[in-house]
């Protein structure tokens, strides 16, 4: 049976089979075969009997998940963390699905689950086109009853972000379990509702902003961050501004910070760079070696500033390479580079420096 018909014909409820858990897949015919599949699953969990006879063929008697009571039924022990990870997302398992109306199935097959099942969800993947009014109060059924979800990615269209957002705040929705929150670009407004997030992690790759909207976005995430007092770690998205620096000291616990290059952030002074400046000749390679000084030069600006503002900092990275952090007796911190006091050396090593 392949990946198609076996999601077409099967009565596993959708949102369990786009899970793509193993155990799913393993006992998928047996499962199929009760006459309350979807009761079964989202029931207590625990060894239960599937009160079927002989016809209910285990798929390996071997093993500890399966075995046969003396009555000749199939009993099936349903793995803890099945509802761990769930996601509602309309290429799942590369099967193109309806925009909005994939969604309120998949969240009506959530909320015929009890509070119990739900509680053991521990993450979340929405991504998704727009809402309707009926949507937000599924939204805000389903998630409030998810009590344990602790990672949320959250990725929906920008032309629906206002009417989401004015919809959960009316809703007064919060997600205190939540510590872990992924938005998209003009999603940030679920970071209001994630109150005790300490991992802000921008979503990136997404291609619906363009550039204009990426720039918007990093001030953005920045602007709602004062949400989340608690956030220890940022990072994820290549579109902060020079504003966010001045703004740092407002994330007091921040321990781990990722930034994009210095360039972005307003230091640096890189000039622009007119081709490819290692196609070769005298003027490119002294053009690049020029640029590549000046990256380095205001990657150790901006973390100096970084340090000096966040005391707890532990995990520095810039444009991807990752600073070393260390105190002195008082405490102070200060971050260094593989080019830290010997930056002509650490260019020759890795550039051909242009002849004069």
């Amino acid at each position: 049976m392949d990946e198609t018909s076996s999601h077409q014909h099967s009565s596993i409820p959708q949102f369990l089979l786009d899970t793509q858990h193993p155990w799913i897949i393993e006992h998928q015919q047996t499962l199929d075969l009760l006459p309350d599949v979807e009761s079964f699953l989202c029931s207590p969990l625990g060894t239960k009997s599937t009160s079927r006879p002989a016809p209910v063929k285990p798929l390996d008697s071997s093993t500890e998940s399966e075995s046969k009571t003396q009555d000749g039924a199939s009993t099936i022990t349903v793995p803890a963390d099945l509802f761990h990870s769930l996601n509602i997302n309309n290429n799942c398992g590369h099967i193109s699905r309806p925009g909005w109306p994939n969604v309120r199935d998949r969240l009506h097959e959530m909320q015929r689950c009890p509070p119990a099942a739900l509680a053991r969800v521990r993450s979340l993947h929405v991504e998704q086109q727009g809402p309707t009014d009926e949507l937000l109060d599924l939204f805000e059924s389903v998630l409030a009853a998810m009590t344990g979800l602790e990672k949320l990615r959250w990725a929906i269209l920008p032309d629906f972000a206002q009417g989401i957002k004015d919809g959960f705040a009316a809703r007064g929705l919060r997600l205190p379990s939540v510590t872990r929150l992924e938005p998209a670009p003009f999603c940030e407004y679920m970071v209001d509702a994630c109150p005790n997030t300490e991992v802000l992690e921008g979503a990136n790759g997404l291609s619906w902003t363009g550039k204009k909207g990426e720039e918007m976005y990093g001030s953005l995430l920045v602007e709602a961050a004062a949400a989340a007092p608690k956030v220890k770690v940022f990072a994820g998205t290549a579109s902060l501004t020079p504003s966010f620096i001045s703004v740092l000291a407002e994330f007091s616990y921040l321990e781990q910070l990722g930034l994009p290059a210095a360039a972005n952030l307003g230091y640096a002074g890189v000039e622009h760079k007119c081709g490819n400046p290692f196609l070769g000749g005298a003027k490119a390679a002294e053009l690049g070696y020029r640029t590549t000084r000046q990256e380095y030069e205001g990657t150790e600006k901006v973390a100096s500033v970084v340090v000096e503002m966040l005391p707890r900092l532990r995990h520095l990275t810039i444009d991807g390479r990752e600073a070393t952090i260390t105190h002195d007796e008082n405490g102070k911190a200060s971050a260094s580079w593989p080019w830290s006091g010997r930056l002509d050396e650490y260019l020759d090593e890795i550039l051909l420096r242009p002849k004069s």
